[in-house]
C-alpha cells in the first residue's frame, strides 16, 4: 500500500461513491448506497475488492443530510487528525485525511450540491450559465469566471433565508422565483463543515455516463467516421 506517509503521520485522501439504486423493479431509486475507498493507494490494491468499503445503505424516506450525519463527524474529525498505534513500528502515529472527490449519481449530486436541477434556469450544478445560453456557449466557464463553486451557493442562501427572515420576501412565489433562477436548494448541506466544494469535486461514475447517453454519442461519431476496414478491426 502506498499511502502520503512521513514518520509520525499518515494522509488519507478519501474518495466517497453515493449510488442511487432499487431494490426491486417497482422501486426506482429508493435506496441509496454510501462507499469508501482511498485515492492515493497503489493501482494493484485499489482494484481489490477490500480496498472499497460499504459505509452505509440509506433506505427510502431518509435525507442525505441526515444519513450522512455519522459521516460527516467522523470526516471532520480526521480532518483535525487522530492518534493510532502503528504495529508495523510499534509507535503512535497521526492520521489526517480529506475528501479529493465524490462520485455520485445526477440525484445524488444534486443534493450534494444543493442544486434544483433541471427545472431551474441554471440548470447545470457546475457552471453559472443560463440554460438557454448553454447550447451557444463556447468559452471555458473556468476563465470566464463561470464555474458554480460552493462559495456561492452559500452566499446566495444566506442572502434569501436573512430577506425571508427580515420579511424582505414574503410570498412563496418570490421564494421560488430566486430558486428557480439561480438553480439553488433550500435543503441544508450534506456535507457542512467538511473541507470540500462538491460543485468542483463531484463526478458522474462511467457507467452513468453511457446512460445519459454522453459517451454513446461520442462512440456514435468516432464509429461514422471510421472506415469499412477500421470498423472490422474494432
Amino acid at each position: 500500500m502506498i499511502l502520503s506517509y512521513k514518520i509520525g503521520q499518515i494522509f488519507l485522501l478519501l474518495e466517497i461513491f453515493i449510488d442511487g439504486f432499487g431494490i426491486y423493479n417497482t422501486s426506482n431509486r429508493s435506496t441509496k448506497g454510501v462507499y469508501l475507498s482511498l485515492s492515493n493507494i497503489c493501482r494493484k490494491n485499489k482494484d481489490k475488492r477490500d480496498s472499497k468499503w460499504t459505509i452505509m445503505l440509506i433506505p427510502p424516506g431518509v435525507a442525505l443530510y441526515e444519513a450522512l450525519a455519522p459521516l460527516r463527524r467522523d470526516i471532520l474529525e480526521i480532518e483535525k487528525g487522530i492518534d493510532i498505534h502503528d504495529c508495523h513500528i510499534d509507535s503512535k502515529v497521526r492520521v489526517t485525511g480529506a475528501i479529493s472527490f465524490l462520485i455520485a449519481d445526477t440525484m445524488e449530486a444534486m443534493e450534494l450540491c444543493r442544486h434544483m436541477g433541471p427545472s431551474s434556469n441554471m440548470n447545470c450544478r457546475s457552471c453559472l450559465i443560463d440554460s438557454k445560453d448553454q447550447a451557444q456557449w463556447s468559452e471555458d466557464i473556468l476563465t470566464c469566471n463561470m464555474t458554480r463553486r460552493k462559495s456561492m451557493t452559500d452566499t446566495i442562501i444566506q442572502q434569501l433565508n436573512d430577506e425571508i427572515k427580515h420579511k424582505k420576501i414574503t410570498s412563496e412565489s418570490g421564494i421560488s422565483k430566486i430558486r428557480t433562477k439561480y438553480g439553488i436548494s433550500l435543503t441544508p448541506d450534506p456535507l457542512e463543515g467538511v473541507t470540500v466544494d462538491a460543485h468542483l469535486q463531484t463526478f458522474r461514475e462511467v457507467e452513468h455516463l453511457f446512460d445519459a447517453g454522453l459517451i454513446k454519442v461520442l462512440i456514435q461519431t468516432i464509429v461514422n467516421n471510421m472506415s469499412t476496414n477500421e470498423k472490422t478491426t474494432l
